[in-house]
């Protein structure tokens, strides 16, 4: 009987053309896929703490996931392919052509990829976006492996839109933890169509260190298609120890075609500003990636294992500024004639490098023969930072109104702009400090 009035509240207020109804689980519905079979395009699903295990599959439906503290999406052993990837990718959350914002959830894969062996190249994954697009945010996913490291593929999160001619679709991955998983994020698309618009910002991402599994692992993985930023993100512990594989590495970011070595199109622009890469065998690697930036990130210590090096590139007018280099075995490659791969990687022509900052002991920059690049006002050693002091504002509020939008200004009649304070999260608060200087300055939430 409750179903029943839950089922006509919801009609009704779809007739009338409401906004979409919130739906709790398991209040109103005992399992997350009862709720998306009942849910309408518009809907908001609350999922209460606690364990929610299985799959859940959303199709051509456009809503909202929040997770209330504690609420875990949990893998089991039983698990179905999802149909449309030909069978052979099997998620917890597997979302199709849809629009869906997924937040506060965890995601536990419990290192069941061996439970899924591998048809030909497919996956066990955490939350899987094919032909959608939407936010992941504030969310966890941790164990997407096997038990024991070996050759099964496994991805936290997937985002793919290999669809020519598809719209392009947003994909926001933003204040995650990625933690004891092979493969981080993946965001790939379509080649010659710009399938999505990326925004990769403020998350943590952590590999399982260095280790001789055959499926080698990537922090974030960047297909065709895709264009936008990776900012901000911590990103260690991907290294891959096997020197007999034919390719042995593991990257802290890998962008590249993924039919690679069939084909090797071009990358849509991307920029990678503000992020901190952490012993990774291969910090940032770009294969073909034209007009890509590389701006304001810390590259810090290196994974003893098989050519280590910062950074590695190839594509016309890269531009490399502006970055600071600490303890690595090896620096900037810009890719050509390579002694192992000759021009299979591509080639880095016109690149520009400049005014980034090393430490001694290291090759900076190397140009392959075949690749082309200017180098100037390189810093070395860089000097220690220096602590400074400022007036600021620190604003905070629980993580459950982050569909609020701060706005500041300068008196109470306004115009009142959204605020540019630098945000973090931490213990389940928002947290912005904004830099007052000696003016004054108002503040206030606005629903989103």
């Amino acid at each position: 009987m409750k179903k029943l009035k839950i089922a006509l509240l919801l009609a009704l207020c779809h007739g009338s053309q409401a906004i979409g109804a919130d739906i709790h689980v398991p209040e109103d519905y005992p399992t997350l896929q009862d709720a998306v079979d009942a849910a309408l395009s518009g809907d908001t699903i609350r999922i209460a703490g606690g364990v929610h295990s299985g799959q859940t599959v959303i199709s051509s439906k456009d809503l909202k996931l929040i997770g209330k503290p504690g609420a875990i999406l949990r893998a089991t052993a039983n698990m179905l392919p999802l149909p449309q990837s030909d069978g052979r990718h099997v998620p917890v959350l597997g979302i199709v052509s849809s629009t869906v914002t997924i937040k506060g959830l965890t995601f536990e894969g419990e290192h069941f990829a061996d439970q899924y062996p591998d048809p030909e190249f497919g996956h066990f994954i955490g939350g899987y976006y094919l032909d959608s697009g939407g936010t992941v945010e504030n969310c966890r996913f941790v164990g997407f492996r096997e038990g024991r490291p070996g050759s099964e593929g496994a991805i936290a999160l997937r985002m793919y839109n290999d669809f020519g001619g598809a719209p392009q679709r947003e994909a926001r991955v933003v204040g995650n933890t990625f933690v004891d998983n092979y493969d981080g994020v993946e965001i790939a698309g379509a080649s010659g169509n710009r399938s999505f618009h990326m925004t990769i910002d403020n998350n943590v991402i952590s590999g399982i260190g260095p280790s001789p599994h055959e499926y080698r692992g990537a922090g974030i993985i960047i297909g065709v298609g895709t264009e936008g930023t990776v900012s901000r993100n911590i990103i260690s512990g991907y290294s891959c120890t096997d020197p007999d594989l034919p390719f042995p590495f593991a990257w802290g970011v890998l962008a590249f075609d993924s039919s690679f070595p069939d084909s090797r199109n071009a990358l849509e622009p991307v920029h990678f500003d503000g992020n901190t890469f952490r012993d990774n065998q291969f910090h940032l690697t770009i294969l073909e990636g034209d007009e890509h930036t590389i701006a304001n990130n810390t590259f810090d210590g290196s994974a003893p294992e098989a050519r280590p090096a910062a950074i590695w590139v190839s594509g016309r007018n890269v531009t490399i500024s502006n970055n600071r280099f600490r303890d690595q075995q090896s620096g900037i490659h810009l890719l050509g004639d390579d002694p192992d791969y000759g021009d299979l990687l591509g080639r880095a022509i016109d690149a520009k490098i400049n005014d980034n900052w090393f430490t001694e002991g290291f090759t900076k920059v190397t140009i392959q023969p075949g690749a082309s690049g200017t180098e100037t006002g390189s810093i070395s050693p860089f000097p220690e930072p220096e602590l400074t002091v400022q007036k600021a504002v620190l604003m905070s509020w629980f993580d459950s109104f982050d569909d609020y939008l701060l706005e500041s200004s300068i008196n109470l009649e306004g115009p009142w702009l959204p605020s540019e304070a630098r945000s973090f999260r931490d213990e389940n608060r928002n947290h912005f400090v904004f830099p007052t200087e000696s003016a004054h300055r108002f503040f206030r939430l606005q629903k989103r």
